[in-house]
């Protein structure tokens, strides 16, 4: 058996009706929002899942339970629980996320309030060990951020409200000159470019921020075409203007899965997992330099280097697109390419995630 795997079902004890559950949770988030709600200083998201498994561990009991619980929210560094009975604040709780994907992560933490609603029910504040990342269980916590280069006001405008309504935080720029500064300074998920208007210069604008080694994604926006071929270091063109559909399918691309180690629940190489996730994205910077270097040889090396550690620390698909960027090097000629190689690296290694903790708290 797997760990976080268990032979039988938890104990519930909450005793409520489906209907009454609704309205206790809408009745604790409309509390949440009064002015005289202290704030955390990480943002809870909405995290209502019909069940979820836990295993308590009361002060003084030698071993722990299980228990189904319904879920309130989740942070960065915690996660609000109903549950049926009594809790005292210190008990050790490890509580089974369940991701947008399906897969369950085993989270330790400690119980810190056990909040009386009504009979049957009571609020369980729980603080995780180590922060989690509540895109990857929460719809409401996953956000895009996208610069937008759009030469008409007015087509900039519906563009903006079409990326706002699917949760994207967007970032409006008039040139293609303070589109080159503001993708470099700050970090975009996806930047949108009028291909069309030679008065902002977006063609311009790509092809200077790919010269500079700029790997993020970059969609061109055309009514003509031919237009789209004629910019080989856009990822992408779509008509201008889009559909709202096709914009929800660009914000989709840009929340892929979340890629954890096939080791993650081996506790003998968790630190060492986390220590080699935390130091991928300085590796990714160094291959970038590599390539703007024009260094192909140190970068295929590098490449090397990355898939044989990703492998044996359990990435298999970071492996895999290291490869594809060292096979891409031996040619000289194929520097698009390359660069291409280096930006489907460079989105894997974002995705990946360390070993949640699930040591007692």
């Amino acid at each position: 058996m797997r760990k976080g795997e268990r032979p039988t079902r938890g104990m519930r004890l909450l005793r409520i009706q489906p209907g009454d559950e609704n309205e206790v949770l809408s009745r604790l988030e409309s509390a949440a929002k009064e002015p005289s709600v202290s704030r955390r200083k990480h943002r809870r998201y909405r995290y209502q899942l019909p069940t979820l498994e836990v295993n308590i561990r009361q002060p003084g009991d030698a071993t722990g339970r299980w228990f189904e619980v319904t879920p309130r929210n989740l942070g960065a560094r915690g996660i609000g629980l109903l549950h049926g009975s009594f809790v005292h604040a210190g008990s050790s709780i490890l509580v089974q996320l369940r991701t947008l994907h399906g897969s369950v992560v085993n989270v330790a933490g400690v119980v810190c309030t056990c909040r009386y609603i009504r009979v049957g029910i009571y609020e369980l504040g729980v603080r995780f060990a180590a922060e989690i990342s509540p895109a990857d269980f929460c719809t409401d916590a996953r956000s895009v951020s996208v610069a937008v280069l759009e030469a008409d006001e007015m087509i900039g405008g519906l563009i903006a409200r079409h990326l706002e309504a699917v949760n994207a935080r967007v970032h409006r720029v008039r040139t293609g000159q303070a589109l080159i500064t503001d993708a470099i300074e700050r970090r975009f998920d996806l930047l949108l470019v009028d291909l069309d208007s030679t008065v902002i210069g977006g063609g311009e604008a790509v092809r200077q921020l790919r010269a500079r080694g700029y790997l993020g994604r970059i969609v061109g926006m055309t009514a003509f075409e031919d237009a789209a071929e004629q910019e080989a270091q856009i990822d992408l063109t779509i008509p201008r203007p889009a559909s709202r559909e096709e914009f929800v399918s660009l914000v989709q691309d840009e929340l892929p899965a979340a890629i954890t180690s096939a080791y993650q629940d081996d506790p003998q190489l968790r630190d060492l997992i986390q220590a080699f996730v935390a130091g991928l994205p300085g590796r990714v910077r160094d291959l970038e330099g590599l390539l703007v270097a024009g260094d192909l040889r140190g970068l295929a090396r590098a490449a090397r280097a990355l898939g044989v550690s990703a492998m044996g620390f359990g990435f298999p698909p970071v492996t895999a697109a290291a490869v594809a960027l060292e096979s891409a090097c031996a040619d000289p000629g194929s520097i698009v390419d390359v660069a291409r190689r280096l930006r489907a690296l460079s989105r894997l290694v974002q995705q990946a995630r360390p070993p949640a903790s699930t040591a007692a708290a």
